[in-house]
C-alpha cells in the first residue's frame, strides 16, 4: 500500500540565501546556496513554466547538482531546492534492467524506451503529466537545447530508488509506491538527443525534468544508457 507523502514537503530544504542551521548533524546535508540567476527568476514570475526547465537545470548544473526538487513561495519569491535523495525523484531508464542497454539500431520505427519516474517522499500525484520531458543533462544540453516529448505516461510501481554512484544502476523492480511510467520513441530518443555519435559501451547520462501541478516546482533526475551498436 502506498502511502502519499507531499511533494512539497522540503525536509532540508535551503532557502536562498540562508545559512547552514547551527551545528548540524554529522549526517545533515551540505549547504546549498541557490544561484542569482533563479533567484532573479523566482522574484520576477512567482511561479514557473515549461520554458524555465533549461535555465533552471543549467544554472543547478554549474552549482554541481543535477537531481533536484527546486520549489518558489509565490507569495515571496523566496526559492528552497531540495537534494535528499529519499524526497527527490530518481529516474530509472529500463526499470528492471541493469545496465540501461540502448541499441542504436533495430526495433523497428514504433520502438519504445521505457522509464520511471520513482516515488518515495517525492509524491508522483503531484507531477504536472503533461510537462515531463527527456533531455541531456549539461553540459550536453548546452549542444542541443532539444527534448524528448513521451509517448505514454501513466501512473504506475515500475522501480526502486536506487542512491548509488552516476551511471550505477539496480535490476530491483516495484516497491510497492507509486512511480511514473514514462515510454519514449526510441528512434527520437536517439535522433533529437544526438546519441548516434556516442562511442559503442560508453555509459551516456539522460535527464528528466517535470513540474508540479502547481507550477510552484521544478524536479529533474538523471540515469545512463549503456550505447550499443
Amino acid at each position: 500500500m502506498h502511502v502519499s507523502l507531499s511533494f512539497l514537503a522540503l525536509p532540508l530544504a535551503l532557502t536562498a540565501g540562508s545559512a547552514s542551521p547551527a551545528e548540524p548533524s554529522p549526517t545533515a546535508a551540505p549547504a546549498f546556496v541557490v544561484p542569482s540567476e533563479i533567484m532573479e527568476l523566482a522574484k520576477s514570475k512567482r511561479r514557473f513554466d515549461q520554458e524555465d526547465i533549461p535555465l533552471i537545470t543549467r544554472v543547478m548544473h554549474r552549482g554541481g547538482v543535477d537531481n533536484f526538487v527546486l520549489k518558489i513561495d509565490p507569495s515571496s519569491g523566496d526559492v528552497s531546492v531540495n537534494t535528499e535523495t529519499k524526497s527527490t525523484p530518481h529516474l530509472d531508464i529500463k526499470p528492471g534492467s541493469c545496465p540501461n542497454p540502448l541499441p542504436l539500431r533495430g526495433g523497428g520505427a514504433a520502438a519504445q524506451l521505457p522509464t520511471g519516474v520513482l516515488g518515495n517522499g517525492f509524491d508522483v500525484t503531484q507531477v504536472a503529466l503533461g510537462s515531463i520531458r527527456f533531455q541531456r543533462p549539461p553540459p550536453a544540453a548546452f549542444l542541443t537545447e532539444k527534448q524528448v516529448v513521451p509517448t505514454q505516461i501513466t501512473l504506475a510501481d515500475v522501480g526502486t530508488p536506487f542512491d548509488g554512484g552516476p551511471c550505477e544502476c539496480t535490476a530491483a523492480g516495484p516497491d510497492g509506491i507509486l512511480d511514473i511510467s514514462v515510454h519514449y520513441n526510441k528512434a527520437d530518443v536517439i535522433t533529437i538527443l544526438e546519441l548516434g555519435s556516442e562511442s559503442p559501451g560508453s555509459s551516456v547520462p539522460l535527464q528528466v525534468v517535470g513540474l508540479s501541478k502547481d507550477n510552484e516546482s521544478i524536479f529533474a533526475a538523471v540515469d545512463c544508457v549503456r550505447i550499443q551498436r
